[in-house]
This record gives C-alpha cells, sequence and structure tokens, in this order.
C-alpha cells in the first residue's frame, strides 16, 4: 500500500481500532461538533554550531548571527525548454528515444532480430508520428528510462482497448 498523502500515520490508531473490532456504530447523519483543534506543539530548540547558544529555530542564530543553509527539495538547472514531440525535434528524438525504444524491442524479442526492428519502428513511429532517422540495425541500444516503459505500456493499454472495442 502506497500513502503519499500520510493518511495512514494521521489516522493509524482508528484503522486498528476498526480492524481488531470492527465498526461500534454507523453515522446516523446528523451534523456533529467541530473537533477541537489541536495545540501546536512547541517547536525543538536549534543548536548554533558557531556559538553553541540554545535558541528557538530561525533562519539566523539571535546571538552570534550564523545564517542557516536553506534547505532546497528542488535543484534548479539553467536550460531552455522545448517539446520534442511537436517540436518537431526529429534528430534529439532520434538521438535519445530511439536507443532506448531499441533496447526494449531486443530485450522484448532477443531471438528474433526481424521482429524486434518492426516492433521498434512500430512503437517510434505510434510515439512521435514519425520514422527514426537512424536504422535498427546501426543503433546502440540503451536501457529505457522509465518513462519510455509507460509511454510503451499505455501504448499497448490503448491498443488492447481499441481491439475489444472493434471485436465487441
Amino acid at each position: 500500500m502506497l500513502d503519499h498523502s500520510g493518511n495512514c500515520a494521521r489516522f493509524f490508531e482508528e484503522c486498528e481500532s476498526f480492524f481488531d473490532f470492527g465498526a461500534g456504530e454507523l453515522d446516523d447523519g446528523k451534523k456533529r461538533d467541530k473537533p477541537k483543534p489541536k495545540e501546536k506543539k512547541e517547536l525543538e530548540p536549534v543548536k548554533c554550531p558557531e556559538c553553541r547558544a540554545l535558541h528557538k529555530p530561525l533562519p539566523a542564530c539571535p546571538c552570534c548571527g550564523h545564517e542557516y543553509p536553506r534547505k532546497v527539495s528542488v535543484a534548479h538547472v539553467p536550460g531552455t525548454l522545448k517539446e520534442l514531440i511537436a517540436g518537431g525535434y526529429r534528430k534529439e528524438l532520434t538521438d535519445r528515444l530511439w536507443p532506448e525504444i531499441c533496447g526494449f524491442a531486443h530485450a522484448s524479442k532477443p531471438t528474433e532480430p526481424e521482429a524486434a526492428r518492426k516492433l521498434a519502428l512500430a512503437l517510434f513511429k505510434d510515439m512521435t508520428g514519425g520514422w527514426p532517422a537512424a536504422s535498427y540495425e546501426n543503433t546502440e541500444r540503451r536501457a529505457p528510462s522509465m518513462e519510455v516503459v509507460n509511454k510503451i505500456k499505455a501504448l499497448r493499454i490503448r491498443f488492447a482497448r481499441g481491439r475489444a472495442r472493434a471485436a465487441a
């Protein structure tokens, strides 16, 4: 089970009691009193690495002025954004995407090189709407990234659903 919002930790005791003892009563649909707001926890004091003074968490030490480094969760990298598929960047697509598709096709059909070549061409055409600028045989294969694998899965699901609709 994946819990991206932290609800398992937040409602752990309620869930455990529900699974251990079951539901005590059902909701009758009437308005309930609002729960009391939770008391704010007192913040832990921070110890300055320069003067060893204890103080509440601040961007800088109030005694000596030592500035704490900011915690950065996202790394910013300079560059320009461009959409490869719709932007018509055929060379970049061939350089980046084609070796990964070739690697996927080769891993899918290692004993059938012609079938792997056809699969790679079909996948590239489905993803980009065009043919690659390099041949399958002369391309150095790379392991596909997670994004490429997920896109291939999505294409296969779409194909299977289309086939099921056509059969119905």
